[in-house]
């Protein structure tokens, strides 16, 4: 089959196996888990505690149905969907980009520079965004390319990507995350959250993801959570209760407060996450 009759897709992926490496790349979380259960939320809070402790992070916003700057303070960005300039630069395909011109690192600068958004002190969010018409195109091209280029981004550009998905676990069947160094798996007390939080942790010893941290979050009682822990029947790193001041910020889709008690424990939180995702990548 000749390259030019090829797929997007099929070039796409080519292209990208081909042009991409991950020695020396940034630490990356993927955040996973069923819709409503507080990826958002929590990789926000995340993100703000690295990035006040003086980390440099990338948060990329991978789920179409973008919220993420939001939960960040960020109120508009320039998203990566609504423009053809991010597939066409990927395929080498776009009128102002010759053939090759960019290495890798040039390429993702070029990208990030183009569609992110400053934030904090000196972090940056990238946002796939929505905007595609329902039953006519899909982001599958656009998610792939978005995944690959994930992980050859450098260390020297940031210190950690934290990546915010879709609800489930298509990021994990599809293999776009197979690179990540950890997987936030958020659960609720619902036996259909357990499932998925089982479900996770299975896909992830497929596609080799070494290292799962699940987080069990929302619950109403100390009681409720024993019982959940007892159904999960795993290792829980990080237990967050039900809290009426992330509750009122998802209703009102605004930025996430929390007393100082909760930026300390979430300050922690992070900081062991990134000790831990460094053992992995040592």
């Amino acid at each position: 089959m000749k390259f030019e009759k090829r797929s997007l897709l099929e070039r796409l992926k080519v292209y990208v196996n081909n042009l991409f490496i991950t020695k020396g790349s940034s630490v990356k979380f993927v955040f996973v888990g069923k819709g409503g259960v507080g990826k958002t939320t929590l990789c926000a809070l995340l993100a703000t505690a690295l990035d006040q402790e003086g980390y440099k992070v990338l948060a990329i916003d991978a789920n179409p149905d973008a919220h993420l700057a939001k939960a960040l303070g960020i109120e508009k960005v320039h998203t990566i969907a609504h423009e053809h300039y991010f597939m066409y630069t990927i395929l080498d395909g776009h009128d102002c980009v010759l053939p090759h011109m960019y290495a890798p690192h040039d390429l993702i600068t070029n990208v990030v520079n183009r569609f992110g958004t400053s934030w904090g002190t000196q972090s940056t969010i990238l946002t796939l965004g929505a905007g595609k018409y329902g039953g006519i195109e899909c982001f599958l091209s656009e998610k792939s390319a978005l995944w690959s280029m994930i992980r050859s981004i450098h260390k020297k550009s940031y210190d950690i990507i934290l990546i915010d998905t879709e609800s489930g676990l298509e990021p994990l069947r599809q293999g776009f995350s197979s690179n990540i160094d950890i997987l936030v798996s958020l659960f609720q007390t619902t036996q259909r959250s357990i499932d998925m939080a089982k479900d996770a942790n299975e896909l992830a010893h497929k596609i080799e993801i070494t290292t799962v941290v699940n987080v069990l979050i929302g619950y109403l009682s100390e009681r409720e959570a024993r019982k959940a822990e007892e159904r999960f029947g795993a290792e829980i790193a990080f237990k967050i209760p039900y809290l009426e001041s992330i509750h009122q910020s998802a209703i009102e889709g605004s930025l996430v407060s929390l007393d100082l008690i909760w930026k300390e424990s979430m300050k922690n939180f992070a900081l062991n996450l990134y000790a831990n995702a460094m053992k992995t990548v040592a």
